[in-house]
């Protein structure tokens, strides 16, 4: 569209149902009015020149596109399709504003498309300032309610709908053309009863000589059967048209829902836009859609959405057992809820005492205090309440297993269930400890073994016990200074620690040897973790991962704050913000990608078990899952890839498509081509303008193919699957097309590394990593179709979904 392009209206409207079924239909019948001959004649005018209508979903970003804003700018009339849904989208909203900010009020017109007036007009419309001044020339100003123009189009079916849209236009025409609105539906009636009555004279006429021109009569009854048949094309082709801006429109909210972390809703919005078997006319862009939230080209070192968990309550923080088989979420209301994650099933809420301990207790059961009373365990297998006996303790849980720890009145009592394991008195270890101490308990991944630190803040001392929890003993540990430590971090058979007086250095000492090392990290260590052979230390800039003598290994800079977790096999995991997590084991730290639909970390709670990512945006019901989804379509590569080959600009092939297209192909100014690549296997070759605007074209007939308006940057290469028909166009994505050049699918942030010689599929790489190729198998449609209904099962979205997306 050019910035310059004048529109008599520009028609703003939200996309579900039937605001765009009004919206599309308004379109076509307010171009295609032609005013009474008379009317024109007054006017100058026969006829609207130009309606906008943005057919596109808007993106999730911040601001209106730039062709939205042109139009808005370039528009005399805006014609708002008002329902309950219209009110609740900000894109509308910012069109109304928009227009506002360069016209005056009575240029927007309102079609009621659905609910009732007073749900579904914007109140900016239906008030306007008002200033009055008293007799001692006080100004006020008040908000008077002004009616708007409004044209009905509600309906219970889409006939009705309809009439009244198209009885809507006479009454739209009037206001955008200055007629009065009676004047013109007169004359417009009467044209129509005029067409009529001609017709029906011409009629009786032909009935008069019907036996006169016979023959004459036949062959204007096969002309009228062509045109009628002509007219079925025509319906049948604008019905076409609607049913693939639809099918686009729910592409839109497959990736939206997607990006949201809600994967089952966005395979069945994107599968409802496509038909069980390939036709040659379905939406590439339903089908991108589908294969992105199937997650069929989820590289192995990502993670992507998974399935949604839902809460009963909006969620402000969430916690997993150490197993992952139960779930607490302390709820915007209050509340906290207990849930089975199996099962779904809620186990047991309750309304927690402020700053109060929660804790599990393994798979076993947890601790918890209400408002009032003391701190209770509840046993998940019975449902059993057991009293505590203590309101104002101090409890530490194992992260790793069962068991807890309750510090309180100089002891610290080991528990599993409501039965005391051991018990440590601090004051018989430590007779001569000073009136102002904290005591802090850290379990291990050996649920045998448990760390117990207690600092004497007036003697600026640490004590350290190294506890064996079942056989009850409790041994001191000597520490290389009389000091306090800092960090403080336990493994199997170690603990990590920084002292006070000299935080950048790093102490390791191995209990079973009794051996310490030490080394100097010259940063502030913040927190250590450990797990085997391996330490990881970072604080709010920094990541230091060093072996078990302290040897650095690598260092990482951080952009967002870390939250971390030990899991059993010994991997260490560093959830970083929300972009992703670090995945530690074996001396290699690897850092998984995950998709959020927001910037700020600190919007979200997250957590990781069993392989699994979890993530919720405080103040939704749901938590998002996000998985290493293992995909029979992409798979690591350890051969070497075959080049594809792609010639110099100063290449005689290119040469010669340059001198080709001088001859053949009109339009392309030699001076924005910015490059030219023949396809290897295929008799086509693309060019590519500085823009980024690609046109393909047949190399023997010269004949325009396929023209892509937005690419993912530079073209490497250009490549025909002859065995399976698909081509793929290598930017810094792998874009697939059919046979025919339909968009099928697009592999994100890669590149095409090359074919495999043996089976032909291509091999992607990825620039953040070396030497690592992935082999391409690709999806058919029939199989994508029925990846997509098998995973679905008998899955339909809950009725909130629905609403909110239009489904």
């Amino acid at each position: 569209m050019s910035n310059n392009e004048k529109y008599d209206a520009f028609i703003s409207y939200r996309h579900c149902l039937p605001d765009s079924e009004i919206a599309l239909r308004l379109q076509k019948k307010l171009e295609s009015f032609r005013l009474p001959k008379d009317i024109a004649e007054k006017t100058g005018k026969s006829k609207l020149k130009s309606v906008f209508l943005d057919e596109t979903e808007l993106s999730v970003a911040d601001d209106l596109s730039v062709e939205i804003n042109a139009a808005l700018l370039n528009s005399d009339y805006l014609i708002a399709i008002c329902s309950p849904e219209y009110l609740k989208s900000k894109w509308c909203m910012r069109e109304i504003q928009t227009f506002l900010d360069f016209n005056d009020r009575k240029n927007i017109l309102l079609v009621l498309a659905d609910g009732e007036p007073e749900n579904a007009f914007p109140e900016i419309l239906l008030y306007e300032d008002v200033y009055s001044s008293d007799a001692y020339g006080k100004v006020t100003k008040s908000k008077v309610y002004k009616e708007p123009l409004a044209a009905d189009c509600r309906g219970e079916t889409s006939k009705e709908r309809k009439e009244k849209t198209d009885i809507a236009v006479i009454r739209l025409i009037s206001a955008i053309m200055g007629i009065r609105y009676d004047d013109l539906q007169q004359r417009h009636r009467k044209e129509v009863q005029a067409r009529k009555r001609n017709r029906t004279l011409l009629a009786f006429s032909i009935l008069g000589l019907v036996f006169a021109i016979c023959l004459f009569f036949i062959f204007m009854i096969v002309g009228k059967n062509k045109e009628i048949e002509q007219q079925n094309k025509e319906i049948a082709l604008q019905n076409e048209i609607i049913t693939m801006k639809y099918a686009d429109s729910l592409a839109a909210t497959s990736d939206n829902l997607l990006h949201e972390g809600n994967r089952r809703a966005a395979v069945y919005a994107a599968r409802l836009a496509l038909p069980d078997e390939k036709t040659d006319n379905f939406s590439e862009l339903a089908c991108k859609a589908l294969v992105n939230a199937m997650g069929l080209y989820s590289f192995p070192d990502g993670f992507s959405a998974g399935d949604d968990i839902t809460l009963p309550c909006a969620v402000n923080t969430f916690s997993l057992s150490p197993e992952g088989s139960y779930i607490s979420v302390l709820g915007f209301d209050g509340s906290r809820y207990i849930m089975d994650m199996n099962t779904s099933e809620l186990k047991y809420s309750y309304v927690p005492k402020e700053f109060s301990f929660f804790g599990f207790d393994g798979e076993l059961g947890f601790v918890f205090q209400k408002e009032t009373g003391d701190y209770m365990y509840y046993d998940l297998s019975s449902g059993n309440i057991t009293d505590l006996l203590t309101d104002n303790a101090i409890f530490r849980s194992n992260a790793y297993g069962q068991g807890f720890a309750v510090i309180n009145n100089g002891v610290v009592d080991f528990r599993t269930g409501t039965e005391s394991v051991f018990k440590f008195y601090i004051y018989n270890e430590i007779p001569n400890l000073s009136g102002l101490f904290d005591t802090n308990v850290i379990f291990t991944a050996d649920n045998n073994r448990a760390i117990i630190v207690v600092t004497d803040f007036d003697y600026q001392t640490s004590y350290v016990y190294d506890v064996n929890i079942y056989n009850g003993t409790a041994a001191p540990v000597s520490l290389p200074y009389k000091e306090q430590v800092m960090s403080l971090f336990a493994d199997e058979n170690s603990i990590l620690w920084s002292f006070s007086n000299d935080s950048t250095r790093i102490y390791r000492k191995d209990l079973n040897t009794n051996t310490t090392v030490s080394a100097d990290i010259y940063d502030y260590p913040g927190y250590i973790v450990s797990s085997g052979n391996y330490v990881v230390i970072y604080n709010y800039e920094n990541l230091y991962l060093l072996d078990s003598n302290l040897e650095m290994l690598t260092t990482k800079t951080l952009d967002q704050s870390i939250t971390e977790s030990v899991t059993s096999d010994g991997c260490i995991i560093l959830t970083e913000g929300t972009s992703g997590f670090y995945v530690i084991k074996n001396g290699i730290c690897e850092f998984h990608k995950v998709e959020f639909n927001s910037n700020n970390e600190y919007s979200w709670s997250r957590s990781y078990k069993n392989g699994v990512f979890y993530a919720a945006k405080l103040g939704e019901n749901n938590i998002s899952t996000f998985t290493n989804q293992q995909s029979d379509y992409i798979a690591a590569y350890d051969g070497t890839p075959e080049t594809i080959y792609v010639p110099y600009f100063d290449d005689p092939q290119i040469t010669a498509l340059k001198n080709y297209i001088k001859e053949h192909i009109s339009g392309l100014d030699e001076s924005q081509i910015s490059q030219i690549i023949p396809c290897e296997n295929a008799d086509v070759f693309l060019v590519q303008l500085g823009d980024g605007t690609i046109y393909i074209y047949d190399k023997n007939s010269g004949a325009a193919i396929k023209t892509i308006y937005s690419s993912d940057g530079y073209v490497r290469c250009f490549y025909f699957d002859i065995e399976r028909e698909y081509y793929y166009i290598g930017t810094n994505s792998i874009e697939v097309y059919d046979k025919d050049f339909r968009n099928l699918y697009q592999i994100p942030d890669c590149f095409l590394a090359g074919t495999d010689p043996e089976t032909g599929y291509p091999v992607a790489g990825k620039a953040s990593q070396e030497s690592q190729y992935y082999l391409i198998r690709p999806v058919t449609y029939s199989e994508l179709i029925k990846a997509a209904d098998s995973y679905l099962d008998d899955y339909v979205p809950d009725e909130k979904i629905k609403e909110r997306y239009g489904l």
